[in-house]
């Protein structure tokens, strides 16, 4: 599951940030800027015959302040062909330490996602709904994290469009 989670996420975030104009990888060519619904734009792609929806989000605040975070992204892809919804997912642009935790939470909600180099997921597609269920409900989403070189980091995100973006993304890829 880890491994269709990296390459899933590896390939949307190179999408992403060839759609927001941050870099031109080939593989970004026939990325389809669908929308944007207030933090929140949305994303078509084909990839191996099938399309590829996501959505994606950039935080509003970063901590602490003085230390470079590279791009952060909050991801929430749909894979049809692979019957694979709704997956979230977190890259910041550098390493998590190994064997860290990073903490969700939103309102009363908190939820733990597992990482791996750059990347966070949650563990299950069950923690997936669960998580974007919040998000749904949610006003602002925030996220703990702890550098390889242990310096502890936070996240805000607004979830302001995200209830409509996904309504984009599923129409989007017939989901």
């Amino acid at each position: 599951m880890s491994k269709l989670r990296n390459a899933f996420t590896l390939a949307s975030i190179v999408v992403a940030t060839a759609a927001w104009g941050l870099a031109e990888p080939a593989s970004a060519q026939d990325v389809r800027y669908i929308g944007t619904h207030g933090a929140w734009s949305s994303f078509r792609f084909t990839e191996n015959g099938n399309p590829v929806c996501y959505i994606a989000s950039k935080p509003t605040k970063m901590q602490p302040a003085n230390v470079r975070h590279g791009d952060v992204y909050l991801l929430v892809t749909d894979r049809p062909a692979e019957d694979s919804r709704n997956v979230v997912s977190l890259m910041v642009g550098y390493p998590y330490r190994s064997g860290s935790d990073v903490t969700v939470s939103i309102g009363s909600h908190m939820f733990r996602l597992f990482t791996k180099g750059d990347t966070a997921w949650s563990i299950s597609a069950e923690m997936d709904q669960a998580l974007v269920a919040a998000m749904k409900a949610g006003a602002t989403l925030l996220v703990k994290a702890i550098s390889s070189r242990g310096t502890n980091t936070a996240y805000s995100f607004s979830l302001s469009g995200v209830t409509a973006a996904l309504r984009e993304i599923e129409s989007a890829c017939d989901v």
